[in-house]
């Protein structure tokens, strides 16, 4: 008989053996139960192969390499992987681009080639076990360097584009294949010669870029590490990050930061500061745990005071370059001058404090207040709708400076607040003594189910938050600047995209959640959310746009009139709808993802 039928027969023998076994107690479900369980392992120990074709992804999730006769046939999984809601919305980002930038389509062909191969990188694992989006993931960098590479030039020197092609061709081997040191090595040489010979890139950079991701992606998807706390494109989000703020760095301190403003300087060296601070963190945790004489918990304290320290030498010097665009001004001065002018004082000294504390106090107090007197149903709506209302509380915040022309200042205020909240978030991990319990005992109010710190998952909904609604602001006041338009000269239009974040993070997300979980009847497919809910996200949207347009100021020239334009219009909606889908199907965490997928789409559509 044919391999086939041998297998076939075999699988119905492992059934029907199952099937014979008699009940050892129990009757009804549980024996049924008990049954239909042992004739499935039965079937899977026999080669069946069965669940193929169900619509169940392979994914680093479970960190094993698919055992022979169980893999999927190469059509099922390129069938599969095109089907996946993240992966088709990615397309609406390639598709207006492509004419732009032809090297996404090299990405498309490369994600194609490599989803039909039917394992996964046992040393990687992922949060979700649902679909992985793996296109979704590395087409969103690629996408934001093609939107707003050309602004961002003083970055990269102009290759951002071509880097962040790099890395996500890199991610995509490295999420499927299993490498050997020396292979980690060839593959960021091999990567970066490419990258120099055809694109131009500067190989130092090329290598740094590379060899910054794959430690930055190993860190975050290790599942001996951090693996569990994400999914790839917040992954992914991260090692890019990183990567390209070390060859920012490089290449700015090569040059001694010419053609650089002031502020961008001092974000970046902010950004290093940071990452030194995490290298000196795992530094003071190693020494700490063989020395046995100080806590391995208190190494984020003893890292923080070195980075500390260094930061203050730099900020009363300005070593590295920052003189030559500053002689007469310390970074400490210029600080100094930019916090206590007269607009940004207003904001920072009195109306932001006052926001904070009373939205926090507020929300933290009503949110005590109703746990102790819930039942359970009732408890875990109410804590979505306390969730929310941190939402609110990021519209209260922000809008003013956007609606005010201040884009610039918001923007270096949320970067610093975002290392804040990283930098603490360290610090409750590494379970410093006294600050841990106490952040552990406010966050775990407001947590669901994806995080959890007693299993020691980090924490990340809030600082996600807090960056989607930055993301926009860093994207476009660095568009605006290229253009030659300063924050005070902002166009409604500009205003409109600086706010994206803040209105479908703070607006939508909000309106979505509140009304999804109170009036939500009608599902989508296969997805929890409703339809009331994304309803509500699409026309919350859509009318505090409308609210932002007639509220921005207008620019001295007249531009912009009072109506903006039929393809602005339309592109604003387009975007609006395919962001609402997303909210609908992704797996991540959509405070951080719909601003990455908003922008670039939003460009890419005519806006």
């Amino acid at each position: 008989p044919s391999p086939s039928i041998m297998a076939d027969d075999k699988r119905r023998r492992a059934v029907g053996r199952a099937a014979a076994v008699p009940r050892e107690g129990g009757h009804g479900k549980v024996a049924a139960i008990a049954q239909a369980a042992a004739a499935a392992a039965a079937a899977a120990a026999a080669g069946d192969g069965s669940t193929a074709g169900t619509g169940a992804v392979a994914r680093p999730t479970d960190c094993r390499r698919e055992p022979p006769g169980t893999g999927r046939n190469c059509s099922e999984v390129l069938q599969q992987a095109a089907w996946q809601p993240e992966n088709l919305l990615a397309l609406a980002i390639i598709l207006p681009s492509a004419a732009r930038s032809p090297r996404l389509w090299l990405l498309f062909v490369a994600y194609i080639c490599t989803a039909g191969l039917p394992w996964a990188n046992p040393a990687l694992s992922l949060r979700s076990a649902g679909p992985d989006g793996l296109f979704f993931a590395v087409a969103v960098g690629p996408a934001l360097a093609a939107c707003y590479g050309e602004a961002a030039g003083w970055l990269c020197d102009g290759k951002l584009e071509a880097m962040m092609m790099l890395g996500s061709l890199q991610a995509l081997l490295d999420l499927k294949l299993t490498w050997r040191p020396w292979a980690h090595a060839a593959q960021v040489l091999a990567f970066a010669a490419c990258a120099s010979a055809l694109e131009g890139v500067p190989l130092l950079w090329a290598v740094l870029f590379a060899g910054a991701q794959k430690i930055a992606l190993g860190c975050c998807l290790s599942q001996h590490l951090w693996g569990r706390c994400f999914s790839a494109i917040e992954g992914l989000f991260w090692a890019q990050t990183v990567a390209v703020m070390c060859v920012s760095f490089l290449h700015g301190y090569l040059a001694l930061f010419s053609g650089w403003c002031l502020v961008s300087i001092f974000s970046v060296v902010l950004v290093i500061f940071t990452l030194l601070f995490f290298a000196l963190t795992a530094l003071a945790h190693a020494l700490f745990s063989r020395a046995d004489v100080v806590s391995v918990h208190w190494s984020p304290i003893g890292a923080g005071l070195a980075t500390l320290a260094m930061f203050a030498v730099w900020m009363l010097t300005g070593i590295g370059g920052w003189a030559a665009n500053s002689p007469h001004r310390t970074p400490l001065v210029w600080l100094r001058d930019f916090v206590l002018t007269p607009r940004h004082a207003r904001f920072l000294l009195w109306q932001w404090p006052i926001i904070l504390v009373v939205g926090v106090g507020s929300i933290h107090l009503i949110a005590v207040r109703s746990a102790a007197s819930c039942s359970n149903g009732v408890a875990t709506r109410r804590k979505v709708l306390h969730r929310k209302a941190f939402h609110a509380l990021a519209v209260a915040l922000f809008m003013p400076p956007i609606l005010a022309g201040e884009g610039e200042f918001l923007g270096c205020c949320l970067l610093v607040a975002a290392l804040l909240f990283i930098v603490l978030e360290t610090c409750r991990v590494c379970r410093v003594p006294g600050l841990a319990p106490t952040l552990d005992s406010f966050v775990g109010r407001y947590l669901d189910k994806r995080e959890d710190t007693r299993r020691g998952d980090l924490v990340l909904t809030h600082l996600y938050l807090l960056l989607g609604c930055a993301i926009p602001v860093w994207l476009e006041s660095t568009a605006q600047a290229s253009r030659g338009f300063p924050g005070s000269d902002a166009r409604p239009w500009d205003s409109l995209r600086l706010s994206s974040g803040v209105l479908l993070i703070g607006v939508g997300d909000a309106f979505a959640a509140g009304c999804g979980v109170s009036f939500g009847r009608i599902r989508w497919p296969l997805s929890h959310r409703t339809l009331e809910g994304s309803t509500a996200f699409a026309v919350s949207i859509l009318l505090a746009a409308c609210s932002t347009w007639a509220l921005a100021p207008r620019h001295a020239s007249g531009a912009d009139g009072p109506v903006p334009e039929l393809r602005q219009l339309l592109a604003y909606a387009g975007a609006t709808v395919l962001s609402m889908l997303l909210e609908v199907y992704t797996h991540s965490i959509d405070n951080l993802v719909l601003p990455l997928y908003f922008c670039p789409l939003l460009r890419a559509l005519g806006g």
